[in-house]
């Protein structure tokens, strides 16, 4: 949150927590969802206010990763929250929602967003590039090229 906040700073529309980074050790999906979703209620003053999983067509698809998602978890975030997924080139989410129990159930629930210019860059190869010692500089905002820098995020150990 600190490489957003020091890139968009006070009052922007968008905003951050740094809620996942203060637990003890690992945190669900769900679990983040709903500390931010209270988050937000309480300070907008709003109880019926929804937050929802904003993530790309890739995340959607670890959806049918054996062991990786629970599905009592994928059920509750799409009854719960809901998903909002960034279609990448090469990825078909309509298929994989029609092709997926829990989600064809909840489609309702899933939103697609095709993005206007293809940007192909993701968290996913951000992450990947840093851990080869490869530059991320123009991938995304200094700020956060610099926040990830100076914490030293994402090196293979």
């Amino acid at each position: 949150s600190s490489g957003i906040n020091a890139e968009y700073g006070q009052g922007s529309w968008i905003d951050s927590s740094a809620w996942e980074g203060e637990q003890e050790g690992w945190t669900t999906t769900i679990d983040m969802l709903e500390a931010l979703q209270e988050r937000a209620r309480q300070e907008h003053s709003a109880p019926d206010l929804v937050t929802m999983l904003v993530c790309g067509a890739d995340l959607l698809e670890s959806f049918n990763v054996p062991g990786l998602w629970a599905d009592a978890a994928i059920e509750k975030i799409l009854t719960k929250h809901g998903l909002v997924v960034i279609n990448r080139p090469g990825s078909k989410p309509e298929e994989f929602i029609a092709g997926h129990e829990i989600c064809s159930k909840h489609a309702d629930s899933i939103l697609i967003a095709d993005e206007m210019i293809t940007n192909d860059v993701s968290s996913s190869i951000l992450r990947t590039l840093i851990a080869r010692g490869s530059s991320i500089r123009y991938l995304t905002v200094d700020a956060v090229c610099d926040y990830i820098a100076d914490n030293n995020l994402y090196k293979e150990e």
